[in-house]
């Protein structure tokens, strides 16, 4: 038999794993070195890595602690209540950190501004907004639309350009 065609894995064809594709636990201790490794190399970010990677015992721990720490918001919802809020979406759905996990490999293999996995999982504004649409459209389904929709509205100030916001003009 020849070689599988390459058109036979297409990204809209939805996420499946390759036999050379990390597991969420391989990955998970791939970003846990690149934090040891940072926080070597650059002390002043040590308690950054801390609490966002090294404090955690799993991914999608840390992956809630980051989302709700980017979305905390005195009008919406606090820090705390959102990572309980986010914890409790990823046991009800592990498809949604099969598929950050996917994201996350995605932009380390094809955004050659990221070498690294946790810069995508740190600093990457798109894969966080990917993540909280997600998030909010399980909220949705549940008929948790004001939240959901809160998220969102949030995920959309925090997204946008400094110094501008939708509808704004030019000064």
């Amino acid at each position: 038999g020849g070689a599988e065609p390459a058109a036979s894995h297409c990204p809209s064809m939805g996420w499946r794993r390759l036999p050379d594709t990390l597991s969420q636990a391989q990955l998970w201790r791939h970003i846990c070195e690149e934090a040891v490794e940072y926080k070597q190399s650059e002390p002043a970010h040590a308690s950054i890595l801390h609490s966002t990677i090294l404090s955690h015992r799993s991914f999608e721990s840390s992956l809630a602690f980051i989302l709700a720490n980017k979305l905390d918001s005195p009008w919406c919802i606090n820090a705390v209540a959102l990572m309980a809020l986010f914890q409790q979406v990823f046991r009800e759905e592990p498809d949604i950190i099969d598929a950050a996990v996917a994201d996350l490999l995605a932009v380390h293999d094809r955004d050659p501004a990221c070498d690294r996995y946790s810069q995508a999982l740190l600093y990457f504004k798109g894969y966080h907004a990917i993540q909280a649409h997600r998030i909010s459209h399980r909220l949705w389904r549940l008929r948790r639309r004001v939240l959901a929709l809160a998220l969102q509205a949030r995920m959309s100030d925090v997204r946008a350009p400094e110094g501008r916001c939708c509808g704004c003009e030019d000064a």
